[in-house]
């Protein structure tokens, strides 16, 4: 359901061109044989503020093999972008089939 008052209604139509330059990188490291730590980061940018702000996310993690075939997967993420919350927590399963 939309709610309104009549004649308040409004659209706006916004277009940008331009280029935008991303990147990102992550490092795994194991500690042993069960457990993996790791960390990224990813980014842009962009000359033009018309597209929107640039983009900065962090995110450290790591999984803990439960068995053979299952994983405890964690991460603690933080970020600066409209998108992105600012301090997140992951937690998860990987079952490997």
């Amino acid at each position: 359901m939309f709610l309104s008052q009549p004649g308040q209604q409004t659209t706006i139509t916004h277009r940008a061109r331009g280029q935008v330059l991303i990147g990102a990188t992550s490092l795994v490291r194991t500690i042993n044989d069960r457990l993996q730590l790791g960390g990224e980061i990813a980014g842009a940018a962009s000359r033009n503020l018309e597209l929107g702000r640039g983009l900065l996310l962090v995110q450290a993690r790591g999984n803990y093999k439960l068995n053979e075939k299952l994983t405890l997967d964690f991460g603690v993420l933080g970020g600066r972008f409209a998108a992105v919350p600012s301090l997140g927590v992951q937690l998860g399963f990987s079952y490997n089939f």
